[in-house]
């Protein structure tokens, strides 16, 4: 999928290439053509992109699986063990198998924990803000145009502080009620 849509970046860049011969040469027709199919293939790298990361994540949750099915298949035969020992009264065996299922648990937290974090890494695809306006200006700016980024910054951060507020109002509300039934 990484390939496909790499090929398709190139061949974006050929019909943007395309595009400004034609309407060099005065031909807007061949020139709206090479514009439609530059953004088409643009689309089309961007929906490979989409299920890339989707058949990552996919990959990751059957290797968590994989590794969750181990592990319990693992702690199983501990847990025979232990039965084992338990029936016998052996604490030096007892003992062993204790330390045998504390490796095999705390081997499943570490697995555990890289696994949620690759599947993390590869499921949350969210980029700065201020990363993504940044680049917009350099964009815009390279091709001699302004943009105004300002208004959609205003509104997120005006959203925030009136949801934060609420919660606060809620908060205070239900301690209220409680100091009111202690007394």
């Amino acid at each position: 999928m990484g390939r496909n849509a790499k090929r398709c970046e190139k061949q974006e860049i050929l019909e943007k290439k395309k595009c400004k011969l034609c309407i060099h040469k005065g031909n807007l027709e061949g020139a709206r053509i090479h514009a439609e199919s530059a953004i088409q293939q643009r689309n089309q790298s961007l929906n490979f992109m989409a299920v890339s990361a989707r058949l990552d994540a996919v990959t990751n949750k059957i290797q968590y699986a994989i590794t969750m099915k181990r592990v319990t298949n693992s702690m199983i035969g501990v847990s025979r063990a232990m039965d084992g020992a338990l029936r016998t009264m052996d604490l030096e065996k007892i003992t062993q198998l204790m330390d045998q299922f504390e490796r095999q648990f705390e081997e499943m937290d570490v697995r555990t924990g890289v696994v949620d974090s690759t599947l993390a890494q590869t499921t949350t695809t969210i980029v700065p803000q201020n990363q993504v306006e940044s680049l917009m200006v350099q964009i815009a700016e390279e091709a001699g145009m302004e943009i105004n980024l300002e208004m959609p910054s205003i509104a997120t951060t005006s959203a925030e502080p009136s949801a934060e507020a609420s919660i606060t109002s809620e908060l205070s509300k239900r301690l209220k009620l409680l100091r009111n039934n202690k007394e």
